[in-house]
């Protein structure tokens, strides 16, 4: 697990991996309806995602996401990100934008080799201005390579 500092970004605000995971989440309740779909996500995101992040201005989470570390078969290590959501008053600002590149930072930090997410088809092109590609036969499943050299394949499942 990374144990980093906020990162203050000028006047921007701030990023912190939350201790307090209920101001988040219910942050998190605000943007996606828990009980939308065919489950609720609230029941099993803890068993799910094992961090949970937020970006901060004038200690106000403006936008938040969640994280799982793991290994692949080959011991490639790797974050699962979901979650990610800005409240609608700072959508545009690029908040979304500072909170994801953070994450990326504090996890390319601790030697982490990509990040994996999944998306609906209409946050694709946010999320590949952010270096994400599209992985191939995955509609929605994009994958952001973390080292300067990325592996020629990563086996997702």
């Amino acid at each position: 697990m990374i144990n980093s500092p906020p990162m203050n970004k000028s006047d921007l605000g701030h990023l912190e991996m939350n201790q307090n995971i209920s101001e988040a989440m219910g942050f998190l309740c605000e943007i996606f309806d828990p009980s939308h779909g065919r489950f609720s996500w609230g029941e099993y995101l803890p068993d799910v995602f094992d961090q949970v992040w937020t970006w901060k201005l004038n200690n106000k989470i403006v936008a938040g996401l969640l994280t799982r570390e793991f290994e692949t078969i080959s011991g490639a290590r790797g974050i699962a990100i979901g979650m990610v959501g800005t409240g609608k008053e700072y959508r545009g600002k690029g908040y979304g934008s500072l909170l994801v590149k953070s994450v990326l930072d504090a996890h390319k930090a601790e030697n982490t080799s990509f990040a994996v997410l999944w998306a609906r088809a209409p946050l694709v092109p946010f999320y590949e201005k952010l270096g994400f590609c599209t992985v191939q036969g995955e509609d929605d499943c994009l994958l952001d390579p973390l080292e300067d050299e990325p592996q020629k394949s990563v086996r997702l499942r």
